[in-house]
């Protein structure tokens, strides 16, 4: 597992590394300033030059260029690897104009720095094949009509250039195609690049094509586990939300619960307290003698209702003197020397005369 997950780092940073290539490569005509994943291109002179390209309506080609005697030494430049264990050769369409007749102009290509076709070139006028198009006439800061053309195909046996150069797979390599101008008016532009992998035993290696494929399923299998992932974050987080507002409300029940709780107890007490009360007042009324001595005394008992507030209770005949009252006080004198009963519950009183 750890050999396989160190391998899959290799092969995922190659991938973004350089330009794949399973068999043939034909030009995209992108441009990467890292020249990474479409071409760099670079004047000694003036740096970066961006991307200029030339579409022809007429031919249906598109050119890389044009690249003037202003910018001599400009090259274009690229990264690419090969998905097995391959020869590596490759061509373009050269075309140029240049109208000094005593100039020598040439295009190199290297490989990895390596020189290949330092000795192609061209001298005078008349060396390559004739070739109109509209597009490269007019296309430069000057009009240059007699644009001639050149196939390079590397390595070329037929100037020594060795043998092609071999990569394993997945090995970055670099490719660059670097231009001498002399002339001050000449021009050259460069399409139909081709860069040929040429698998070695390719039966008994699978090389990076597959491993691509299974990191390409690993990538979209990631990528749907982060999209779930965040989901389920998102959901997780909503729960917790609603539990904190459920939290919220439960304490604010039982906050309410405690309210009523301690009223409860309140109102508890204070019934247990007029419990005690009434029943203090029912044993002094039970202990009180309501017997009638014969041929003695006359009593009689009088009674008066429950009140909000205090009120007292009086013998009904001045004759008679109060001899219990119910109440905690009992009987009491008011200022006139009246006996009387007070109190805010229900009043008993027992008033008796002599016979």
């Amino acid at each position: 597992m750890k050999i396989f997950a160190f391998l899959l780092t290799l092969v995922v940073g190659a991938s973004h590394a350089a330009t794949v290539v399973h068999s043939t490569f034909s030009d995209d005509y992108l441009q990467d300033d890292q020249g990474l994943t479409g071409w760099y291109i670079f004047d000694d002179h003036t740096g970066s030059k961006g991307n200029p390209l030339v579409h022809s309506p007429t031919t249906g080609k598109t050119y890389h260029g044009i690249t003037r005697r202003d910018v001599n030494q400009g090259y274009y430049q690229r990264k690419f690897m090969c998905a097995n264990k391959s020869k590596v050769s490759w061509s373009a369409d050269v075309f140029y104009c240049s109208p000094s007749s005593s100039t020598t102009n040439t295009v190199h290509t290297y490989f990895n720095d390596q020189d290949f076709g330092a000795e192609f070139g061209w001298v005078k006028m008349g060396t390559g094949t004739p070739y109109v198009d509209a597009s490269l006439i007019n296309a430069g800061p000057k009009t240059c009509n007699d644009w001639e053309f050149k196939k390079i195909m590397e390595p070329d046996a037929s100037v020594d250039d060795g043998e092609a150069p071999i990569v394993e797979a997945g090995e970055v390599f670099d490719l660059k195609f670097k231009f001498r101008l002399i002339g001050g008016n000449d021009y050259a532009a460069v399409s139909n690049f081709k860069l040929n992998c040429t698998a070695i035993d390719a039966g008994n290696d699978s090389g990076l094509a597959d491993l691509e494929e299974r990191v390409t399923d690993l990538e979209i299998a990631v990528s749907t586990l982060e999209t779930t992932t965040a989901n389920t974050n998102t959901n997780v987080m909503n729960v917790e939300s609603e539990q904190a507002s459920l939290s919220t409300a439960l304490g604010q029940v039982q906050t309410s619960v405690a309210n009523t709780t301690s009223r409860v107890t309140d109102a508890e007490f204070d019934i247990a307290d007029i419990s005690d009360e009434l029943q203090a007042l029912n044993t002094k009324v039970d202990s009180i003698d309501m017997s009638q001595p014969a041929g003695e005394l006359s009593c009689n008992t009088y009674s008066k209702g429950f009140s909000f507030s205090r009120s007292s209770l009086y013998c009904a005949d001045p004759a008679e003197t109060m001899v219990s009252c119910n109440t905690l006080r009992g009987v009491q004198t008011d200022s006139e020397g009246k006996n009387y009963c007070s109190g805010s519950w229900r009043l008993q009183a027992v008033c008796c005369s002599a016979q």
